[in-house]
């Protein structure tokens, strides 16, 4: 049997639900982009085609092996990447950029 109580709480749990579904996203704060030696290659904001980076390519991640080279393309259609954004460097090599040397 479905009193009148029960119907009451039912529809505030109801819009209670309805009204959480409305809020509007809002991204928690980001890791701090910066190092003692300067921004990483995490912002896009940061990096700008003809900047001379360091990379690190797909083959290298386990090893760190880092290759410089100046960019000639970005690749990474996202503002913020937590591994560094990936670019093409001017040798053909393809990479996350892990630290920005000239702005």
């Amino acid at each position: 049997m479905i009193t009148y109580n029960s119907f009451i709480d039912d529809d505030e749990k109801r819009q209670a639900l309805i009204r959480s579904m409305h809020r509007r996203y809002v991204p928690g704060p980001r890791p701090l982009d910066t190092t003692a030696e300067g921004p990483t290659g995490r912002d896009k904001r940061h990096i700008r085609i003809g900047s001379t980076v360091l990379i690190v390519e797909k083959e290298n991640q386990g090893v760190g092996k880092q290759t410089e080279g100046r960019i000639i393309r970005i690749l990474t259609p996202r503002a913020y990447h937590p591994r560094g954004i990936k670019v093409i460097l001017d040798n053909g090599k393809i990479g996350r950029v892990q630290q920005i040397l000239v702005y």
